[in-house]
């Protein structure tokens, strides 16, 4: 990978970061990065219905229940300025039905429930270009909140659902050709509804929780729940078959399913049966298995969730949490397993329906200037709203894009990237990942300043694609201060290819280093230190006839294979310039080496700087150009003048630090390792009162706050756990707790007067790069609450003589609980009777 010459380029444009900035003729408002706006309302308010983003960019409602409770047939266009406009009504009302964009255009709606109440075997196709509707199947079995997969091979799958009151394993396909539904040859483990499913880039499909109509059993002492799955399927349609899946790490319903950029699969929230869950899991396709990807601020199920263009966060919008409709909308990050709150909608919204947008607002002719894109806008509306209503309203949510202008480069091409939506004068930081990184340059972090303009928008074309990278995926990350997205593009490999092989044939060899001779007149070639060059007609093949071995030193830049150490067949790929001519340079041989190798056997520990010297020479010349080193995790580059590089890095264990020379002009790339060893870094961790007071009182809510650094030469911010201990004892709720930014806090009313004073200690468990550690000891006195006793007398019957005293005895704050002991009472000053015990902070006694 290499990078351009350093410039940069600006492109201005209309900002989509105004609130309230109206267009004209329209009722749509750009958003500001990570709000909201109001956009146009339905003719009819609806819940459970279903959204396609069509190919001229406006997006279809079909279906869903209105504020009687009527299943609709009714469908509607959300258009490019916000407005919507009706839609030819569906054959057949439906709602909790799946609608799908297919690859002709055309949108298949399938199954739902209709307007008896009743699963709906009915499908049916809507064609954009002639605006209508016509039937299609029907479906093999009815069935209700089934999902719907579009495959690599352009059928669709339905898996699962429901119908009459029973969970359905059954999967069947629809051919586009035919606009027949067909019941696949296998079935799924298990019958699943409310469960979700996501096309992995293999071109299988997982399924996976749901519920399979079980309760639990015994019920829950309120009232039976539902009793989720955990388990997965995977169906392969080239095989038919379907497999076993891995289980996730919890059974859940109403979920998410997301298929991330990287190809993984975020499982986002849902219900145990029980409760809501705010978790979040990642399915790895490489290695089979659900681990834990973070956290939702707000546990919640029925929620939408949408792979953000040319952004790649997962936007996770509204639901309920405990049966209340949500107006919240957190984001997660793939790339960093964190989850953030943006933007809350206007309206609470469970059951809603949205779809990014895609296109422009079109100007108008008396205000040319108006017209904007809808990258980085995406529209949500109707749903339930907090009393359990059906909603007409939508609205659009702004987000940051970053995008480049090819999904695809050939070798040494400029890459262009672009971007909007973030904050005017930002400073935006770009950096590469290469998978696989054939080079070991990978991340680059481009140095060329990118920052954004007065509206938002971003613009670089500092990065170059390298001959040395064809065939890999390269991931461009953008992070700025308040926003960060992601987009992927391909180095691209060529097809077309010169040969050079061991038949005869002439040409004209040049000397392309320095002064000297390099000569080939077809039979010999001479002086081969001196890096030579030829040029030949893309496709036509060019052959030495000599037997004797020459020095082309490493394989030239641009050729794959195993280079041309010798006269030998070599193959250069042109990355599709078939018409064209290109030229192929052998360098001269270089020699890369770490010269402090003795030095760096010696250990450093996470997060302390270490020297790599190198030196870089070569028979055909000085070198020019610069020098990569890196330990597989950190890395620089220097000038090959400089001859050394500085490393510091996070990740322990052994290291193998590799310099390799990027040359500049004909010189051959080199490169040299040497052994390194990085410990863990040494800690040291304190604990201190951060709320209460010292002494304090039985029941008083103490705060206790342990914050972990990296003791020098270490350096950076420690993870992992802290565990906090009353002497040897753990305070309940305090043990195991994720750090956050070094610190933690250990909330606890529980500490008593009979074991003051408390040694309180917080205790490091110790992380990958960090060593474990113990804090001081904080010595907590507790005294007994102050307490507050009432009496008060009632007569056991209307003219009785016997009356009956009770004693109510209360904690003062900031003490808390319920005290304990008994209760003495007395009568004009004398006792009556024995002491009474307390129950429940009461004691009674008669007359």
């Amino acid at each position: 990978m290499k990078r351009a010459k350093n410039y940069l380029v600006v492109v201005l444009g209309i900002s989509l970061l105004g609130v309230g900035l109206l267009v004209k003729g329209s009722n749509l408002a750009a958003p500001a990065t990570g709000t909201w706006v109001p956009a146009g309302t339905m003719a009819a308010a609806r819940s459970g219905a279903a959204t396609v983003l069509l190919t001229d960019g406006r997006v279809l409602v079909t279906g869903g229940s209105d504020a009687a409770g009527a299943t609709l047939s009714a469908a509607e266009f959300f258009n490019s300025d916000g407005s919507f406009t009706a839609a030819p009504p569906m054959n057949f009302a439906r709602s909790g039905h799946t609608a799908t964009l297919l690859q002709d255009g055309r949108v298949l709606v399938a199954g739902g429930t209709d307007a008896t109440g009743n699963a709906a075997q009915t499908a049916e196709l809507f064609d954009p270009s002639s605006n209508s509707w016509t039937a299609a199947g029907p479906l093999m079995a009815a069935r209700s909140g089934q999902t719907a997969t579009l495959l690599q091979n352009g059928q669709l799958l339905l898996a699962g659902g429901a119908a009459n009151g029973a969970a359905l394993a059954s999967l069947e396909l629809f051919d586009p050709m035919s606009n027949a539904f067909s019941l696949a040859p296998a079935t799924l483990s298990t019958a699943r509804q409310s469960h979700a499913a996501a096309l992995l880039s293999d071109g299988r499909v997982l399924v996976m929780g749901g519920w399979d109509g079980t309760m639990t059993s015994p019920p829950s002492p309120q009232s039976p729940a539902p009793s989720p799955l955990s388990s997965s399927d995977i169906y392969d349609p080239a095989a038919g078959t379907v497999t076993a899946g891995p289980a996730m790490n919890s059974a859940r319903m109403n979920f998410t399913a997301t298929v991330q950029l990287d190809g993984k699969v975020a499982v986002i929230g849902g219900s145990n049966g029980q409760a809501d869950l705010a978790s979040i899991e990642v399915f790895d396709p490489a290695a089979g298995s659900f681990v834990l990807g973070g956290s939702l601020a707000t546990a919640r199920s029925g929620h939408l969730a949408f792979l953000l263009p040319h952004n790649a966060n997962i936007l996770v919008v509204g639901g309920s949490s405990a049966g209340v409709a949500l107006s919240s909308v957190e984001l997660y990050t793939p790339w960093t397993a964190a989850t953030s709150v943006t933007g809350p909608m206007a309206s609470a919204r469970a059951s809603a329906a949205g779809s990014p947008l895609s296109g422009t607002v079109a100007a108008t002719s008396t205000s040319p200037s108006t017209g904007y894109g809808l990258d980085g806008m995406l529209m949500v509306a109707g749903g339930l709203d907090t009393n359990h209503s059906p909603l007409a309203t939508s609205e659009v949510y702004g987000f940051a894009t970053i995008k480049t202008d090819a999904a695809d480069y050939p070798p040494d091409t400029t890459v262009n990237i672009t971007g909007s939506g973030w904050q005017p004068n930002e400073s935006v930081t770009l950096t590469l990942v290469e998978v696989p990184d054939l080079d070991s340059d990978s991340p680059i972090t481009l140095t060329t300043p990118t920052t954004a303009d007065v509206n938002g928008n971003i613009s670089n074309s500092s990065f170059k694609t390298d001959a040395a990278d064809l065939n890999i995926r390269i991931t461009l990350t953008a992070v700025g201060s308040v926003s960060q997205a992601q987009t992927t593009f391909t180095d691209a490999s060529g097809t077309d290819t010169v040969t050079l092989s061991l038949s005869g044939a002439s040409g004209t060899l040049t000397n392309s280093v320095n002064a000297g001779s390099c000569s080939w007149n077809g039979t010999t070639q001479t002086n081969t230190s001196n890096g030579c060059s030829f040029s030949v007609t893309n496709g036509n093949a060019v052959t030495f006839t000599s037997t004797t071995t020459a020095n082309w030193g490493a394989a030239p830049s641009g050729w794959t294979g195993g280079g041309c150490s010798s006269i030998s067949t070599c193959a250069y790929t042109t990355g599709g310039n078939k018409n064209g001519s290109v030229t192929v340079t052998f360098l001269a041989t270089t020699t890369t080496t770490i010269t402090n190798k003795t030095a760096l056997a010696t250990a450093t520990v996470a997060g302390q700087p270490y020297a790599v010297n190198y030196s870089v020479t070569s028979t055909g010349g000085t070198p020019t150009g610069s020098v990569k080193v890196s330990d597989g995790t950190a890395s620089c580059s220097a000038t090959v003048a400089a001859g050394t590089c500085n490393l510091t890095s996070t990740t322990v264990g052994a290291k193998t630090i590799t310099a390799t020379y990027q040359p500049s002009g004909n010189f051959a790339i080199s490169s040299d390792t040497a052994s390194h060893t990085v410990n863990q870094a040494a800690t040291t961790t304190t604990v201190a009162l951060t709320t209460g007071t010292n002494p304090s009182v039985y029941g008083q809510a103490l705060t206790f706050t342990a914050t972990v650094s990296a003791l020098a030469p270490g350096s950076g911010t420690p993870g992992g756990t802290v565990s906090f201990t009353d002497g040897v004892t753990p305070i309940s709720g305090c043990t195991n707790l994720t750090l956050v930014s070094g610190q933690i806090t250990c909330g606890t009313s529980s500490l008593s007067p009979s074991g003051s004073p408390h040694s309180i200690t917080a205790a490091y468990n110790s992380s990958t790069n960090f060593a474990g550690s113990t804090s001081n000891t904080h010595s907590q006195t507790v005294n007994p609450a102050n307490t507050t006793t009432v009496v008060h007398s009632v007569a056991v019957a209307p003219g009785s003589d016997q009356v009956t005293f009770t004693a109510t005895v209360s904690a003062v704050a900031p003490g808390s609980g319920t005290p304990a002991g008994t209760v003495q009472f007395a009568i004009d000053g004398v006792n009556f009777g024995s002491p009474v015990t307390l129950s429940s902070g009461s004691a009674t006694s008669g007359s």
